[in-house]
């Protein structure tokens, strides 16, 4: 049987960055993270939608839209978005 944690303030504390992405320049609005937790992607008011690659720490594509968007997800095969 799995242990487990309990989120407490202390908890919170013990956690460090892992990854820091700066491309996306003003507020996001959206994330989503593909199911293997290899890939991140985001939008923000700067009008970016962001993919990253989690374990290199570092963006793999970037477009810019006219429209802020809100929400955003990953399918299954992570190579679609909706």
């Amino acid at each position: 049987m799995a242990s487990e944690i309990k989120f407490t303030q202390d908890t919170m504390k013990q956690f460090n960055v892992a990854k820091s992405f700066t491309v996306n320049k003003d507020r996001i609005n959206a994330m989503n993270f593909s199911l293997d937790g290899e890939t991140l992607i985001s939008s923000s008011d700067d009008d970016s939608i962001v993919i990253y690659d989690c374990k290199e720490g570092e963006y793999v594509f970037i477009s810019f839209t006219n429209k802020n968007i809100f929400l955003l997800f990953f399918c299954k095969n992570k190579t679609n978005i909706i």
